[in-house]
Formats: C-alpha cells, sequence, structure tokens
C-alpha cells in the first residue's frame, strides 16, 4: 500500500531553515540540497517501515531515515494512508527527541 507523504509545519520550515544555512555555505545549494531530500522521501510511500525505527521513541510508527549528512524523522499513519514527515536535521545538530515532535 503506498501512502501519501504528509509534511508537518515543524518540517517544512525545518527543510527551509537547511537549506537557507547550505545557500550560506555553498550559495545555490541549498535548493538542490531540499529537493533531493523531497525527493528521497517521496521514494518512502509505497515502502514507509523501510527505514528503522526511531532509537529513543517508544512509538514504533516513527522512524528515522537517515540520507546522507541528513535524518528525516517520520511517523506510519497506515490507517490513514499518510506518511507525515515530523523533522529533517543535520546530522551534527542535537538529537532530536521525541518530545521534539
Amino acid at each position: 500500500m503506498k501512502l501519501d507523504v504528509q509534511w508537518t509545519e515543524n518540517a517544512v520550515r525545518a527543510l527551509r531553515d537547511l537549506a537557507a544555512w547550505v545557500d550560506r555555505l555553498r550559495p545555490g545549494q541549498g535548493t538542490d540540497l531540499a529537493q533531493s531530500i523531497l525527493d528521497r522521501v517521496d521514494k518512502l510511500g509505497p515502502v514507509p517501515w523501510s527505514a528503522p525505527g526511531h532509537p529513543s521513541a517508544p512509538d514504533t510508527r516513527i522512524r528515522r531515515l537517515v540520507y546522507g549528512k541528513y535524518i528525516v524523522i517520520y511517523r506510519v499513519r497506515e490507517s490513514a494512508g499518510v506518511l507525515q514527515v515530523l523533522t529533517v536535521r543535520h546530522h551534527r545538530q542535537r538529537p532530536v527527541e521525541p518530545s521534539d515532535l
């Protein structure tokens, strides 16, 4: 069953902030990075359980996709037919705790 990908406001803001940060370091590359993350997340729709569970989340529906230096945290909501993206981080940022989501 292919799930629809739904980005939360928090995740959209995090992706925009990440793209802006990359643009400050390497002008013009932030948009490319954001698009590559969007493309990778879209590929999760048919295989939402393929990423491992978040190590500190008690809810097994919360998954952690590592994509290069970036981490995408999402929740599988099969009953709603949705893969809900919760946040995106650089791997050197403070780890995401379930209470942050």
